[in-house]
Protein backbone atom coordinates (compact mmCIF):
# COMPACT_ATOMS: atom_id res chain seq x y z
CA UNK A 1 0.00 0.00 0.00
CA UNK A 2 0.86 3.31 -0.78
CA UNK A 3 1.30 3.99 3.23
CA UNK A 4 3.70 1.07 3.73
CA UNK A 5 1.44 -1.28 4.95
CA UNK A 6 1.04 -4.66 3.67
CA UNK A 7 -1.70 -7.13 3.70
CA UNK A 8 -1.57 -11.27 3.43
CA UNK A 9 -4.03 -12.77 1.72
CA UNK A 10 -4.01 -16.72 2.20
CA UNK A 11 -6.41 -17.90 -0.23
CA UNK A 12 -8.29 -16.91 -3.51
CA UNK A 13 -11.57 -17.25 -1.27
CA UNK A 14 -10.56 -14.44 0.90
CA UNK A 15 -10.30 -11.94 -2.02
CA UNK A 16 -13.00 -10.00 -4.42
CA UNK A 17 -11.59 -7.53 -6.19
CA UNK A 18 -13.54 -4.96 -8.52
CA UNK A 19 -12.73 -2.37 -10.57
CA UNK A 20 -12.85 0.25 -7.81
CA UNK A 21 -11.57 -2.08 -4.77
CA UNK A 22 -10.16 -5.39 -3.32
CA UNK A 23 -12.55 -6.65 -0.85
CA UNK A 24 -10.61 -8.88 1.62
CA UNK A 25 -11.93 -11.23 4.36
CA UNK A 26 -9.49 -11.62 7.26
CA UNK A 27 -10.06 -13.29 11.03
CA UNK A 28 -9.92 -10.17 13.72
CA UNK A 29 -8.39 -10.90 17.26
CA UNK A 30 -11.69 -11.38 18.49
CA UNK A 31 -12.26 -14.43 16.51
CA UNK A 32 -14.77 -13.41 14.28
CA UNK A 33 -14.27 -13.44 10.19
CA UNK A 34 -14.35 -9.64 9.16
CA UNK A 35 -14.11 -7.83 5.49
CA UNK A 36 -11.60 -5.16 4.76
CA UNK A 37 -12.00 -2.81 1.93
CA UNK A 38 -8.54 -1.87 -0.06
CA UNK A 39 -8.75 0.72 -2.52
CA UNK A 40 -6.93 -0.16 -5.83
CA UNK A 41 -5.25 3.46 -6.43
CA UNK A 42 -3.69 3.11 -3.10
CA UNK A 43 -2.14 0.15 -4.14
CA UNK A 44 1.77 0.42 -4.82
CA UNK A 45 2.21 -3.23 -6.04
CA UNK A 46 0.45 -6.53 -6.02
CA UNK A 47 3.04 -9.61 -5.13
CA UNK A 48 2.12 -13.48 -5.29
CA UNK A 49 3.95 -15.58 -2.20
CA UNK A 50 5.63 -18.38 -2.30
CA UNK A 51 3.20 -21.56 -1.86
CA UNK A 52 3.61 -23.56 1.24
CA UNK A 53 4.64 -26.90 1.17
Amino acid sequence: MNDGESYEVPSIEFVVVSDIAAYTLYRADDGKMRTMILPLVTMSGVEPLPAEI
